[in-house]
């Protein structure tokens, strides 16, 4: 990964945005890192990696018995109703 200054991020924008489309650009700032450029096509991979990764988590859950959301909406309604009928009317 190719890493620039942020000082030479802002005078040679042009060429950090020519590579980025290559790999990605660390910029670094006083030294230390403070952002990556992506290209829009890695970006859009990266997001599309993140659902994909987010979608099998949730699979997973449903599939170890965690509750679906009508599940979880029922088991709370039948908790309330359960507490309203053990506390006593004052």
């Amino acid at each position: 990964m190719k890493t620039m200054t942020a000082t030479d991020a802002k005078t040679r924008f042009g060429q950090m945005l020519d590579d980025a489309m290559l790999a990605p650009v660390a910029i670094e700032k006083s030294g230390r890192n403070v952002a990556v450029l992506v290209s829009s096509t890695e970006y859009q991979r990266l997001q599309e990696a993140e659902d994909a990764m987010w979608g099998f988590r949730a699979r997973m859950a449903e599939a170890n018995g965690f509750l679906s959301d009508d599940e979880q909406t029922a088991w709370f309604a039948r908790m309330g109703e359960k507490l309203n009928a053990e506390t006593p009317a004052n």
